[in-house]
């Protein structure tokens, strides 16, 4: 399997190990990768980024389009695109974004060009905002590791969150993803999920690029009613593993108050999915925009 050879084992300078890494003994640059220079300058100006995330599609891919001009408006740091997958049972732990991506999935006529032609759309009118993709197992299975990477890298995408399914494979299956994706110019973003394991920071300091989404913990019950104070010691214990790269937490990150309990406990940003999603469909326009203004208020307060 080819591998990724990078240094991991000193990640004080994580800014420049990031833009410089090897695959299979070839030197690769991330040269003026966005997300890379987002954290690194919200890193230098001791600040805290929110992302959000908009499933394309939902309803419409202009509806889409939308969403992304009100985020950039309200001050979001970064976007992360969902590209639906067209089964009916994906990896997906929240109703909201299952019915939002069973929405989206109506537009997938066995090809995905149109979702692809809105990123295009996207990168063009904003053409400095860091753009995330969610990569689901089948979606990559249906157009090909590579030719999914590729097209993410065409259109204009800097990073791959790979979905919390994938984080459950083989250190070695996730390890040859995180070489092509590097390989086509997308930075391969690891998910640490819940429950979390120690274990995992061996497999964080050779694979991890760019930044790590960390999964809240939830409660005895399940949920996540709210922020348990437990988080803080999944980021120290991640950080004392020698892992300096941003942490941002997400899952169960609903309101103002959730972002800033995590940034309390030590997250260096937040991602919102299931919350954003469901207030995209829910919501009339001035509703969304207010409440992505509130979350971008209380994730710079508390920085």
């Amino acid at each position: 399997m080819t591998e990724v050879v990078a240094n991991r084992t000193n990640q004080i300078d994580w800014i420049n190990q990031s833009k410089n890494f090897s695959v299979g003994g070839r030197k690769l640059m991330m040269v003026g990768n966005r997300v890379i220079d987002l954290m690194g300058n919200l890193r230098a100006e001791q600040k805290r980024s929110l992302s959000i995330v908009v499933v394309i599609g939902d309803p419409t891919f202009e509806t889409s389009i939308s969403h992304i001009d009100d985020a950039v408006e309200a001050g979001v740091d970064m976007v992360e695109l969902c590209i639906p997958s067209p089964t009916p049972n994906p990896y997906l732990e929240s109703a909201a974004l299952l019915a939002s991506m069973k929405r989206s999935a109506v537009h997938y006529r066995g090809s995905f060009a149109p979702y692809f032609d809105t990123i295009s759309q996207i990168r063009n009118k904003y053409p400095d905002l860091p753009i995330e993709a969610m990569c689901y197992q089948d979606v990559m299975n249906l157009m090909g590791v590579d030719n999914f990477s590729e097209a993410l890298n065409q259109y204009g995408v800097d990073s791959a969150l790979f979905s919390a399914d994938m984080s459950t494979k083989p250190i070695e299956t996730r390890r040859e993803l995180s070489a092509i994706f590097s390989q086509n110019g997308i930075l391969p973003i690891q998910f640490v999920p819940h429950p979390f394991k120690p274990a995992q920071i061996t497999e964080l300091i050779e694979i991890a690029q760019g930044f790590i989404v960390v999964q809240t913990k939830a409660g005895s019950d399940g949920q996540r009613e709210r922020v348990l104070p437990e988080n803080r010691l999944i980021l120290d214990t991640i950080r004392s593993g020698g892992i300096d790269m941003p942490l941002i937490t997400s899952y169960g990150i609903r309101t103002p108050e959730h972002i800033r309990a995590c940034i309390d406990l030590g997250a260096d940003g937040v991602m919102i999915g299931s919350a954003v999603v469901d207030a995209g469909f829910r919501y009339s326009r001035d509703e969304y925009r207010a409440l992505l203004k509130s979350y971008r208020q209380a994730a710079s307060s508390s920085s």
